[in-house]
């Protein structure tokens, strides 16, 4: 999901770099939802690996690094290795040698901080909010929402294969005859899998009838937790679909910045639906716990 924030950061200190994330990721929830998803690395060993698999909104480089496998490498070389690499991503580089930024680096396209007196935080709040601020205008916002869902969905209908237990020609009509129908819509999909929860309920319901001394404890253990997943996922209309189909339908509100509306019906009356960046904060976290619930779903089936 693009709800994230994805950090590389390369530091040998792990006391230092802990912290530090904890106040990252709340800044990020304060400023919208965004949740942070962190790599950190002590050298550049796993430099290709990481560049091949991973895309990232900022890269933190400390100066002094642990040696890797290629020896001592240090952090004005591993972002000459980053450029070269033609990754243009923002990049923060910073030591606690004092007198650090005196020293001139021929680095392109690189903000520096120190670690004194709180400057680094404050540098990294400041690209990340330089970074977030297109995806913080609703335009964007809502086409991002718009997306997400899709994904969200996806992650339905292959939770319904797994259900149905299809073989791969099964599958591949499945695909191509079944989840393009009209008739198989999101509702229908949220529906199949809700029943599939409640069945799997009644069935533990039904083995913990016989007494079974450890057996039964785990039973029991199990089908609380599917009547969690089942009490989560029975927002999923409400929070996912419906608010979908009101953002596609949603315009702006003329003279005021940032925001979107739409009348709606709500138990034979109707009543506007403001889509503005408080709103944002309240989707995103939603939509985030919902592809939790889902990979919970999908766990169940394995």
């Amino acid at each position: 999901m693009e709800l994230q924030y994805n950090l590389l950061w390369f530091e040998d200190a792990e006391r230092y770099v802990t912290p530090q994330l904890g106040r990252i990721r709340k800044y990020l929830d304060d400023l919208g939802g965004f949740v942070l998803d962190s790599i950190i690395e002590e050298n550049a060993d796993n430099l290709k690996q990481l560049l091949d698999e991973n895309e990232f909104d900022l890269i933190l480089v400390d100066m002094n690094l642990s040696p890797g496998k290629s020896g001592k490498i240090a952090g004005d070389v591993l972002i000459q290795m980053l450029r070269e690499n033609k990754v243009y991503t923002d990049i923060i580089f910073y030591s606690r040698i004092p007198g650090f930024r005196d020293k001139k680096y021929e680095l392109q396209g690189v903000y520096f901080a120190d670690t004194d007196n709180d400057n680094l935080y404050q540098k990294i709040k400041e690209i990340i909010h330089k970074t977030l601020q297109r995806n913080l205008r609703i335009s964007i916002t809502r086409g991002l929402f718009i997306a997400t869902t899709i994904d969200l969905v996806e992650k339905m209908e292959e939770i319904i294969s797994k259900i149905l237990k299809l073989s791969d020609d099964q599958l591949t009509f499945f695909q191509d005859y079944v989840v393009e129908a009209e008739f198989f819509n999101d509702s229908a999909k949220y529906t199949i899998i809700k029943d599939f929860l409640n069945r799997e309920m009644d069935i533990l319901n039904q083995k913990i009838k016989t007494p079974g001394g450890e057996e039964e404890k785990k039973l029991i253990e199990k089908r609380d937790s599917i009547n969690q997943i089942k009490s989560d996922f029975n927002k999923f209309q409400k929070d996912v679909i419906e608010t979908r189909n009101h953002l596609a339908h949603a315009k702006p509100v003329p003279g005021k910045k940032n925001t979107l509306k739409v009348r709606i019906k709500q138990k034979r009356c109707y009543e506007d639906w403001t889509f503005d960046l408080s709103k944002c904060k309240e989707i995103r976290k939603k939509f985030l716990a919902h592809d939790d619930t889902l990979k919970k779903i999908s766990s169940l089936l394995r």
